[in-house]
């Protein structure tokens, strides 16, 4: 598309000859725009933030794994799932507890789970 949009033929032209969007061609052109198109990178790339912006911070996840790893070992009761989790986090005064769900999340995303 963009070898033939650099050729000459309109955007309009191209687009039909491929069967996509006008919007389409110009988005793969502004991406091989001042380089050669054996020097771009022409891999989808998601339309969105690398990290979602509702997601927990990593310092929340980080301390959610360090408490549940510190229940594992040394829990006398042998409770290190999210509520233990969550109990032990309200226990030492953390100011943004999550919820149990969010735990539960934490958990899976890291591959905590046993």
């Amino acid at each position: 598309m963009v070898q033939a949009v650099r050729g000459g033929q309109s955007i309009r032209d191209v687009a039909d000859g491929f069967g996509v969007t006008k919007a389409t061609v110009e988005r793969w052109k502004q991406r091989a725009e001042g380089n050669r198109l054996d020097r771009v990178d022409w891999s989808d790339q998601p339309d969105g933030p690398p990290r979602p912006t509702n997601r927990s911070s990593e310092e929340l996840e980080q301390c959610v794994l360090a408490i549940r790893k510190h229940l594992k070992e040394e829990s006398a009761l042998g409770e290190h799932g999210a509520d233990a989790v969550l109990r032990e986090m309200k226990s030492y005064d953390c100011p943004n507890v999550p919820s149990k769900a969010t735990v539960n999340r934490i958990l899976k995303r890291h591959g905590a789970f046993d």
